[in-house]
């Protein structure tokens, strides 16, 4: 009579769990359909032409020529992120002397006179505040960030070792 009971308990401990394991697999189902549906919708704006004008964006004040190319996004869901893969065309842009862009509008001082009594320190003014052209043809990596109220913003722009901050929203 004890075993037919331990046997019923058993019996009744497996069914119970059986039928958790299937309430848990449905769950899982319908919350990874609806994360894909999410998902689906939360990405249907951002496109390789949308990005790319927020790359044309960030990049203009400081670019002379050439051209930044977005080639695709890789999303990254579980960072709230992308990343956007750029080509760099003969990419122009105005630079200081340690290669970090500027304003494309900004000038090289003029060269100091050589009869002036300052020559040193204004020889010295120039050549530090000098403006030179880099150009770039190569891979650039863009930084998407995906907010929870559904927005995607450009964050940041990096090619040949520089990085440049942004905050456009992809639109």
């Amino acid at each position: 009579m004890k075993q037919i009971k331990i046997i019923a308990i058993f019996l009744s401990l497996l069914l119970l769990l059986e039928g958790c394991s299937k309430t848990n697999n449905d769950t899982e189902a319908k919350s990874s359909n609806s994360s894909t549906s999410v998902s689906t919708a939360n990405t249907s704006n951002l496109t390789n032409e949308k990005v790319q004008q927020a790359v044309d964006k960030t990049l203009d004040w400081t670019k002379v020529g050439g051209k930044a190319e977005v080639l695709g996004i890789q999303e990254i869901p579980q960072q709230n992120a992308a990343i956007v893969d750029i080509r760099f065309d003969d990419f122009r842009y105005n630079a200081d002397q340690s290669r970090t862009p500027i304003a494309k509008d900004k000038k090289s001082p003029p060269p100091p006179s050589a009869g002036s009594p300052n020559f040193s320190s204004e020889m010295y003014k120039a050549v530090t505040q000098m403006v030179r052209v880099e150009r770039y043809s190569g891979k650039g990596v863009g930084t998407l960030t995906h907010y929870n109220d559904g927005r995607w913003v450009l964050t940041e722009i990096n090619f040949n070792l520089i990085r440049l901050t942004s905050n456009l929203e992809i639109q």
